[in-house]
């Protein structure tokens, strides 16, 4: 079984289809982030989540998309941030 955490340390590695795949995955939630952004018109985004948290390509993709999703320069800038606990960030009510 692959599991995303293969995939993002090939992507690591210079894998082309590994990079072509996290990067895909990362445009394709940063374009979903900036059109809430475009419709909620939040303070800040907190991404969290086992992907949510991964930093390096996957991270970079999805701000990137979701900045060029984003209509209003007010909000051009807005934070967009990893949860503080990752994976936990749900809370485990």
């Amino acid at each position: 079984m692959t599991r995303a955490v293969h995939v993002l340390a090939a992507a690591h590695g210079g894998d082309a289809s590994a990079i072509q795949i996290v990067t895909g995955a990362g445009e394709a939630l940063g374009s979903k982030v900036g059109w809430l952004v475009n419709v909620m018109d939040p303070g800040a985004i907190v991404v969290g989540g086992g992907l949510g948290v991964a930093s390096g390509l996957y991270w970079e993709s999805l701000v990137n998309s979701a900045r060029a999703h984003i209509w209003s320069d007010i909000n051009c800038d807005l934070p967009i941030v990893p949860a503080l606990h990752g994976d936990d960030a749900w809370g485990g009510v």
